[in-house]
Formats: C-alpha cells, sequence, structure tokens
C-alpha cells in the first residue's frame, strides 16, 4: 500500500500545517482534532508526525480544549495532566482496528440490522421504502461496504443534497484505495468537493485508506 502511505503522510502533513498556523496567530487551536491526528500517525506508524501533534496537545491553551464547550458542568480552570498526553497505541489500536474480513456483515448487525437480508437479497427492497436523504445516502454507504460501487452511486444520484453526494464518493474512495483498486480511489477522490479533505475529513481519510477503521460507526455519518 505505498500509494495509500504516501497520500496518507501528505494529508496528516497538511493537517499539522493546518494545526500549526492557528497556533501561532492563537497560541491554542483544535486540540481534539490534534489528539485525532496523533493517533493517525500512530497508528499507520508515521513517527516523524507524531511529535508535532504531541506539540499542540502540551502547549495549547485552555481554550483549545475548553473553548466555546456548551455544558452544565462546571469546566476545570486548568487543563488536566492526561488530556495533553498522547493516546496509547494499545487504545488506537482498539479504537481503530484494522479492518476485519466480516466488516460489513458485523456492521449491519450492531447499527442496521435491517440490512442484514440486503447482503444476498439486494437493496430494492429498502430503496423502494427509502424516503429521506439520510435513509437514501446510508443504503448507498451500506452498498460501497458490499463492494457495490457502481450500485451506490446510482443510489446517491438519488440524494438532492450534494454534502450527502460527497459522503458518498469519500467513503467510495476510501473503500478503493483500502482495496488497492488504485486508479477507481483516485478518480474518485479527484471527484471530491473543493475543500473537501482538510482537517478532520483529511485525517480521517488517511486512517481509512491505510485500513484502519476511521471512525465509529463507519461508514455512516457520526452525527
Amino acid at each position: 500500500m505505498t500509494k495509500q502511505r504516501e497520500l496518507a503522510t501528505s494529508l496528516l502533513e497538511s493537517v499539522a500545517d493546518e494545526l500549526e498556523t492557528t497556533f501561532r496567530e492563537h497560541r491554542s487551536c483544535n486540540t481534539m482534532l490534534a489528539r485525532y491526528a496523533s493517533d493517525v500517525s500512530q497508528a499507520l506508524d508515521i513517527p516523524d508526525l507524531t511529535p508535532r501533534f504531541a506539540c499542540f496537545l502540551r502547549k495549547s491553551k485552555w481554550k483549545g480544549f475548553f473553548g466555546g464547550m456548551i455544558t452544565n458542568a462546571r469546566l476545570p480552570w486548568f487543563v488536566p495532566k492526561r488530556m495533553r498526553q498522547l493516546t496509547p497505541i494499545e487504545k488506537i489500536n482498539e479504537d481503530y482496528p484494522i479492518f476485519p474480513d466480516d466488516f460489513a456483515a458485523a456492521t449491519f448487525t450492531k447499527y442496521y440490522p435491517e440490512m442484514v437480508p440486503c447482503i444476498d437479497q439486494g437493496f430494492d427492497s429498502l430503496l423502494c421504502d427509502a424516503n429521506t436523504e439520510l435513509a437514501i445516502e446510508e443504503i448507498a454507504l451500506s452498498q460501497l461496504l458490499l463492494r457495490q460501487y457502481d450500485d451506490a452511486l446510482d443510489t446517491a444520484r438519488r440524494l438532492t443534497e450534494s454534502h450527502r453526494q460527497n459522503n458518498i464518493r469519500f467513503v467510495s474512495a476510501i473503500e478503493q484505495y483500502r482495496l488497492d483498486r488504485v486508479d477507481d480511489a483516485e478518480a474518485m477522490r479527484e471527484s471530491l468537493d473543493d475543500g473537501t479533505l482538510n482537517g478532520w475529513a483529511a485525517a480521517q481519510f488517511a486512517m481509512g485508506i491505510c485500513n484502519r477503521v476511521p471512525w465509529c460507526p463507519y461508514p455512516y455519518p457520526d452525527y
């Protein structure tokens, strides 16, 4: 997966540059993104980048950790030491494992049991009943897990919300990179909306294309 690793490294470098620019201006940055990116760099064994993300965790001011947070709880006036430390690699491997062979079936069973019969029977019945943008998007994403790439793109054409169509292309690119369909993956990546591969999306893309589950509940939206 040489191509994937090169791309992942480039994307993580762009995330580090983005965070560095913000840090220079404000002495703080998005430390949640910095932590996730450091998790990616550790999971993918890109040691040159991990210290850059660790630096943001160590040096970011309080605002980078709690600024803008809406909560009924009283926030601490200082940043706890554990929040400034890197995630242990054991925890990273638990949270972002290598894709298992039965990932599609296990994911359907856990999050969308109504999708399980579609593994053998197809998605026609669910598509007939899908009457929301989210439902259509979820079907297209499920088709991608089953490597039904053309069917997923056909389903995506039913969508009217452009960000959901872009989500389908984003996951399609990840799936094809991790299965080493590099030419198709490159074409799909180039079709992404401008500015897609920045920040969180860049770090998640880097994790996914190197065959690590990039978020929970991948490939479905985490909001």
